[in-house]
């Protein structure tokens, strides 16, 4: 028997100025049973990511705007009109669950993910230039901690790897790869964490910021 269930998301559309704003969309998803299990699932299209309440390309928008180095995490999310935009701290987390994901690091998978080498892999084969994507160049008022720094720059790389890999640009290029790895019958791609416990070396960086904020 089919089934549907309604699922809150928050997306990144535009208004009527041209303007990226985060809007509240009630989706009607429909359910699946596994003929194996008999767990019943949601089919989730490919800008919505499970346990995320933000779509991908609201998560994209926020992350290639701090990337580009012209504000701090509070100035980015305020940029953004909507119902109900992510806070500063959500931004953050995402960052480092990402750039740990993106790193390979188990810290930044979440049950039933795919190791980010799978979709990279993937991408490689069929998309030979994405093997030529430079990592970009971490502004060093952005980071205290070594760990930091890569995690910044391995979110700044997948980005542009997801542009080149989709020819789409920012916000809409995340969720275009995700559309194609799905082709590709890789299961649950970029299923990454939100946030990750601090290092006692960070968290001497966190104290420190009171003092001399970063960007």
């Amino acid at each position: 028997m089919k089934t549907t269930v309604v699922r809150v998301a928050f997306l990144l559309e535009q208004d009527a100025y041209g303007e990226w704003v985060v809007n509240r969309v009630e989706a009607v998803l429909a359910q699946v049973c596994c003929a194996g299990c008999g767990g019943r699932f949601r089919v989730l299209p490919s800008d919505i990511l499970p346990r995320k309440l933000y779509g991908l390309a609201v998560i994209e928008h926020l992350l290639a705007a701090y990337a580009e180095g012209g504000q701090g995490l509070r100035g980015v999310v305020w940029a953004v009109a909507g119902e109900r935009t992510p806070a500063f701290t959500t931004l953050r987390a995402w960052i480092e669950g990402l750039g740990a994901y993106a790193l390979g690091r188990a810290l930044g998978e979440v049950p039933g993910s795919r190791p980010h080498t799978a979709l990279v892999q993937e991408t490689e084969a069929r998309v030979p230039e994405s093997r030529d994507v430079a990592v970009p160049a971490v502004d060093e008022r952005r980071y205290r901690a070594q760990a930091r720094r890569e995690r910044l720059g391995a979110v700044a790389h997948l980005l542009a790897v997801a542009a080149q890999a989709t020819g789409v640009s920012s916000p809409l290029a995340l969720a275009s790869w995700c559309a194609l790895a799905l082709g590709w019958g890789l299961t649950s791609p970029l299923l990454f964490r939100t946030g990750l416990p601090r290092t006692r070396l960070e968290q001497v960086g966190v104290k420190s910021r009171a003092r001399s904020p970063p960007v």
